[in-house]
């Protein structure tokens, strides 16, 4: 398997033209009273082409092209009163805001094969087209309304109480509406009497909320949709998947409880805030598993919940170093755990039996099931894999021996049929998470006199990611299930005759049980340390400047993905994916004016 090569014979091409016009207008009738008119229209046209030369591996002379248009508008009628009170101390304004957002997209597109030469997808009319052209339209519109009360007493108490109204055109008639109210206070701590002889202290606010929003999770319609393959049968084409309806889809719902503290420190050279979350979500979409007399096995609908618990800290420090220079830090941390309360997989025993990643109650979401790989049988090449004590006792038990006759590996080729589901799932595992553990960043601005400079980083650790796997992602030739076509990277090392110690295991014509089954020694820590972006900054002043009335002149260097420290061994452990293609370096010089 070779990508340079491959990357060598095809050639894609993306070109997008979009714009957005953005247009408000404010009218206050009279003192306190405000209307604001908000709208915006966003217009998006692309063409996708891409071809593979005669010489592509697996076939060439194809062509794909496809164009899509996006079309999406917003309207925002928003109304702020500030209730006149004679008692300064009290302060209250009243909110209301009308919304409608419509989002329409529609594309269309079109496969050849046997193109007479090797052309891109402009010559696609030389070619043989392949199956029937790709059309697809979506259209949905979402109108919310939200009113809201702030009030504040001795600017030192603040309370904000808030309900929206939303609707939604992809839901079914009965559940196309939410209601999500909110309430949130937070108590600026520094301006009460025990504190303002504090001089160190700049800032010190406490902030409570609690609340409910909501959310469309676009994955399923209450509508069927039927999608065409290329194939036909008696002059008409044939269908490749059906997702069947369910008209009774709501709003899925997250209960929100926060608590927050604000922080700074010595006219704000130090500061930060430190945040903890505990969020409930209720009516998540789930696939539910349906009898077959229902014409279908399995079937989408609100059935799951989700807990989630963490926090997230960030602090920033400020450093006069004189009278020209300064230098500006900031470092932010969060961690967050969740744990599924209810979902349509209530144990282990109902995960596909290879192992997987699916949502099981009790566990937390993204963790990873499966085996732990013990190497490779010396005698037979074939992948072994770990037994757990209670999978010894069913093999003992199965064999009529005592388990201490019985090792704590086994060949994945040689588990007796009968007892085969039983004696997997009870050594069945979980290998960890996908999800990171700690997530943040941290960046670095340092300004002297017209010059600024500033890098940027993220870091993220204690999950795992799928490492690259050529017997599941290289090209397997006319037949599929063959580990024969894979590349010779780890042939040098595999297994070839009875004796040999490798951790490779054979290749055979038919995919063995470990080719499908998920195993520890697939995944890899997918902790790194990612250098973002460095840029320069410089203002220029000149006197002819002021003539032409140009009052800001700044040019600009920025320099995107630098660096990434990791041991992962896949294309890019930032991207998440095994053969994901790592994000590029780019360059990008920029001239700020302003007149």
């Amino acid at each position: 398997y070779n990508p340079l090569y491959r990357a060598e014979h095809y050639g894609r091409e993306v070109t997008r033209d979009n714009y957005r016009l953005n247009f408000f207008m404010d009218v206050k009738p009279f003192k306190g009273f405000n209307y604001r008119l908000n709208t915006s229209v966003y217009n998006q046209t692309s063409e996708d082409g891409s071809y593979k030369d005669s010489q592509y591996p697996g076939g060439g002379g194809t062509a794909v092209l496809d164009e899509s248009r996006t079309q999406n508008w917003l309207v925002e009628n928003i109304v702020t009163y500030k209730v006149p009170i004679r008692n300064k101390k009290h302060q209250l304004t009243l909110t209301g805001v009308q919304s409608v957002d419509h989002n329409g997209s529609k594309s269309i597109g079109y496969s050849v094969e046997n193109l007479p030469v090797d052309k891109d997808w402009n010559f696609i009319s030389q070619g043989e087209f392949t199956g029937k052209p790709r059309r697809q339209f979506n259209e949905n519109n979402l109108v919310s309304f939200m009113a809201r009360a702030q009030y504040s007493l001795l600017d030192r108490y603040l309370l904000n109480v808030a309900v929206r109204r939303d609707g939604s055109s992809r839901f079914g008639k009965e559940n196309k509406w939410g209601t999500f109210p909110s309430a949130a206070f937070a108590w600026r701590v520094n301006q009460e009497n025990f504190l303002k002889d504090v001089n160190f202290i700049s800032d010190l606010a406490i902030r409570l909320s609690y609340g409910y929003t909501g959310n469309i999770d676009r994955s399923s319609y209450p509508i069927p949709m039927i999608f065409l393959s290329g194939y036909r049968y008696d002059e008409n084409f044939v269908a490749e998947s059906v997702t069947f309806p369910n008209p009774n889809i709501k709003w899925e719902r997250k209960q929100d409880r926060n608590f927050g503290l604000d922080f700074g420190f010595w006219d704000n050279r130090i500061g930060g805030s430190f945040n903890y979350y505990w969020n409930t979500g209720k009516d998540l979409l789930g696939t539910m598993t349906t009898p077959e007399s229902y014409g279908r096995t399995s079937i989408k609908a609100n059935v799951s919940s989700i807990e989630n618990t963490g926090w997230e800290f960030n602090v920033n420090l400020r450093l006069d170093l004189g009278a020209n220079v300064r230098w500006i830090n900031s470092f932010n941390i969060a961690q967050n755990t969740n744990k599924i309360k209810k979902t349509y997989l209530k144990d282990l025993n109902e995960l596909n039996v290879m192992g997987g990643s699916d949502n099981i109650e009790g566990y937390a979401s993204g963790s990873m099931f499966g085996y732990r790989f013990a190497g490779v049988n010396p005698l037979t090449g074939q992948a072994m894999i770990y037994l757990t004590d209670e999978s010894r006792k069913i093999l003992a038990d199965y064999r009529g021996v005592d388990i201490s006759q019985v090792a704590d590996k086994i060949d994945t080729e040689e588990i007796d049929y009968n007892i085969r589901e039983e004696l997997l799932r009870a050594s069945m595992e979980k290998l960890g998470s996908v999800t990171p553990k700690v997530t943040g960043g941290f960046s670095s601005t340092l300004t002297w006199k017209k010059l600024e400079v500033r890098a940027s980083f993220a870091y993220s650790a204690g999950h795992l990611l799928e490492t690259f796997n050529e017997r599941k992602y290289a090209p397997s030739g006319a037949n599929k299930s063959s580990e024969i076509y894979v590349s010779r990277t780890n042939r040098l090392n595999r297994w070839r005759a009875p004796g040999d110690i490798t951790n490779t295991p054979r290749y055979q014509f038919n995919g063995a049980q470990y080719h499908n089954m998920y195993t520890d020694d697939k995944y890899e820590k997918g902790n790194y340390l990612a250098w973002r972006d460095l840029t320069f900054s410089y203002d220029l002043k000149n006197k002819w400047f002021d003539r032409i009335g140009l009052d800001r002149c700044r040019l600009g260097l920025q320099v995107q993905n630098l660096f990434t420290f990791t041991k992962y061994s896949g294309l890019d452990v930032t991207t998440g994916g095994a053969f994901n293609y790592p994000l590029p370096r780019t360059y990008m010089f920029n001239l700020s004016l302003g007149f």
